[in-house]
């Protein structure tokens, strides 16, 4: 089973994020999917009375249009990619926190992402 189907991806932003150690705040839902990897720090994410905490060096998942809570516990950075589909996920709002086996590698991958990113001018 794949997280994302095969619909094919129309428009991807890719970006580094620093992040402060905050209280809580609320985070209304976006246009667009988001997919992360944490390179150092540690946020608790807050949802329908779940907390999921994201630590360094996992991989967090926020479907389009899911709304939710958020506590920086300590600051940090990460690589962002927002992203848009061709055909819309049927599934929950759910958020998911993936710990890789091999964080590295993982790591590396949204680097590169990064590297080579070169925004679409309109």
């Amino acid at each position: 089973m794949s997280l994302f189907g095969s619909s094919p991806i129309l428009s991807f932003e890719v970006f580094p994020v620093d992040f402060k150690k905050k209280e809580t705040v609320f985070v209304s839902g976006r246009e667009f999917h988001s997919l992360t990897f944490r390179k150092s720090g540690e946020i608790i994410i807050e949802k329908d009375g779940k907390a999921l905490k994201s630590p360094a060096s996992s991989v967090t998942y926020v479907p389009k249009g899911c709304s939710y809570h958020t506590e920086v516990t300590t600051s940090g950075d990460m690589i962002a990619l927002h992203f848009n589909m061709a055909d819309e996920l049927n599934t929950p709002e759910e958020i998911k926190v993936f710990t890789p086996k091999n964080p590295s590698v993982i790591g590396n991958l949204f680097s590169a992402l990064l590297s080579n990113y070169t925004p679409v001018k309109a």
